[in-house]
């Protein structure tokens, strides 16, 4: 359901009117490639892109715990705030790169594309990536729940009130200070939650 969700979503967002972009940068340079020239590049730079996180993603979560472990940081907490910092800092980028140049809306936009694509295919996937690699492990097809304990839960509950709470900030196409720092509140309102016995599952539990 979560990926059918999504996959509404581009549907809906290729219908509606768009503008031309304006270039500037590698993209200016990419964009007055001929047509095949410029479909090959940005092919190359998605195929360059996916090779770099295969290649990069494993050591850099090893080296993550590795380092919560020798600062005595909750897992948890490391995971949620650390990695997020390095997994979604081009959207923010792009994100303030757009409010610098009085570009509010394209700004917000990149945000919530973001956040659609985390809520719906992100995480649907990851229901059936848990289930594939149970299967590897087994030998069989195996489909299979993926477990959350009692804090995982609470937070990812959180996460759509959060989201919940975004759309009627942006239903009236404005976005007060005062909002932004109920958002904040939000965001650190997890932090007083003990750290539960287990934590998040195992790598080992994960790789079944």
């Amino acid at each position: 359901m979560l990926v059918a969700l999504y996959l509404v979503y581009l549907w809906a967002s290729s219908r509606q009117s768009s503008e031309e972009p304006e270039l500037m940068g590698p993209a200016l340079l990419i964009g007055t490639l001929p047509a095949w020239q410029r479909r090959s590049t940005v092919a190359l730079l998605f195929l360059y892109s996916a090779a770099v996180i295969l290649v990069a993603a494993e050591p850099f979560v090893d080296a993550l715990v590795e380092t919560g472990d020798d600062l005595g940081i909750d897992e948890f907490i490391l995971i949620q705030w650390i990695a997020p910092l390095a997994s979604e800092s081009p959207e923010i980028i792009v994100a303030v790169l757009f409010s610098l140049r009085a570009n509010a809306m394209a700004g917000i936009t990149t945000l919530i594309s973001a956040e659609v694509n985390q809520l719906t295919v992100l995480i649907g996937s990851m229901a059936i990536i848990f289930s594939i690699s149970a299967s590897n492990s087994s030998g069989g097809l195996e489909l299979l729940n993926f477990p959350l304990d009692d804090r995982q839960s609470a937070e990812f509950l959180l996460t759509s009130a959060v989201s919940a709470f975004a759309i009627v900030l942006i239903w009236r196409r404005r976005i007060h200070w005062y909002a932004g720092v109920i958002l904040c509140c939000f965001s650190s309102s997890t932090f007083p939650l003990p750290a539960q016995a287990g934590g998040l599952p195992s790598r080992g539990s994960t790789r079944r």
